[in-house]
């Protein structure tokens, strides 16, 4: 079973999880009094995208005025953030089912972490695409774009608080 790496709510027990990631898809689970699941489209070149959304959240020092955000390629999830002047951040989350027929369904939430927790939810999105990257090919792409040497350095490119 793959690594996952998980995003906390600091005012309620919500949880985004992303997990089980292989060639073509990965899971993202919300947890909490609304719990919802989703298994999304993520093919490496837009894996890329959502690496760099995580890096460009990670790589914020101080509160930003305009929303960031990111979908996937199918629209099965879309993720976006800002950040109050006092450096709370929401993460606006949806999982979206069947987008546009008859039996669509949403989940619609949002998430509020800490500016100074970025960095390492960027570091273990990261890490949880590098260690789980399907195969040589992808992890050599992934590894490439965040100038690390091995698979092994993307383990000790962060350090996980448990």
């Amino acid at each position: 079973m793959s690594e996952s790496f998980s995003i906390k709510s600091s005012q309620s027990d919500r949880e985004l999880v992303f997990s089980q990631f292989d060639e073509d898809y990965f899971y993202v689970a919300l947890k909490g009094r609304i719990t919802g699941a989703i298994k999304v489209y993520g093919y490496a070149p837009h894996t890329h995208d959502l690496l760099q959304w995580f890096k460009m959240l990670g790589g914020n020092k101080k509160p930003w005025s305009n929303e960031i955000a990111w979908e996937s390629l199918e629209g099965e999830l879309r993720l976006s953030a800002t950040c109050s002047a006092l450096g709370e951040v929401s993460i606006y989350v949806a999982l979206i089912d069947q987008q546009g027929a008859d039996e669509e369904s949403r989940i619609q939430t949002a998430l509020v972490t800490e500016l100074g927790q970025l960095p390492n939810i960027s570091k273990s999105a990261i890490r949880f695409f590098l260690m789980n990257a399907p195969n040589k090919g992808i992890q050599s792409d992934l590894l490439k774009r965040y100038a690390l040497s091995s698979a092994a350095d993307a383990g000790r490119y962060v350090s996980l608080e448990r």
